[in-house]
C-alpha cells in the first residue's frame, strides 16, 4: 500500500447570512424557497462541516415551523436534512441539525450549494429571523 501525505490542509469557508427579509418577495402561501448559498464551491471540494448560527428564531405570520434543508441540485439534503430556523437556539446554533445522507460529500465537479427553506403556513408571512449558515470545505489535490 501507498499513502500520498500533505503538509497542510487548507479549510475556506463560505459565510450566507440569512434573514426573514431575504423571503419579501415570495407570495405570502409560498411555503418553500431554494437559494443559493454563497458562490459555487470549487472542483474537488469536501465538505468538512456545515454550522448553522441563529441569532434570531424564524417565526411569525403563523408558522408552526421553519426549516433548511442543505445540499446541491442533485441532493437538496445531502448536508443537512430538515435543520429547525424555529425553535431557540442553543449556544448560538439551531437546536436540531439532522445530518444529511452525505455530510462530508466529495464534489469532483464545481457545484452550487443551496439552501431549501420551509414554513409550514409561508415564508412571506415570517416577522423575524436571522442567522448564519456556514460551510466549510477543503480542495483535493
Amino acid at each position: 500500500m501507498t499513502f500520498e501525505g500533505r503538509n497542510a490542509t487548507v479549510v475556506h469557508k463560505h459565510s450566507v447570512a440569512i434573514a426573514a427579509t431575504d423571503f419579501d418577495a415570495l407570495g405570502a402561501l409560498d411555503t418553500s424557497e431554494v437559494l443559493n448559498l454563497g458562490a459555487a464551491l470549487p472542483a474537488d471540494a469536501r465538505i468538512v462541516g456545515v454550522n448553522i448560527k441563529l441569532t434570531t428564531p424564524f417565526t411569525g405570520g403563523g408558522n408552526v415551523s421553519v426549516t433548511v434543508d442543505i445540499g446541491s441540485a442533485g441532493d437538496p439534503d445531502g448536508l443537512i436534512d430538515g435543520a429547525d430556523l424555529f425553535a431557540a437556539a442553543v449556544d448560538g446554533q439551531v437546536s436540531t441539525a439532522p445530518a444529511g445522507i452525505s455530510p462530508h460529500k466529495h464534489f469532483s465537479a464545481s457545484t452550487q450549494l443551496t439552501g431549501t427553506f420551509v414554513a409550514s403556513t409561508g415564508l412571506a408571512e415570517l416577522t423575524a429571523g436571522a442567522g448564519t449558515i456556514e460551510i466549510l470545505y477543503s480542495v483535493l489535490a
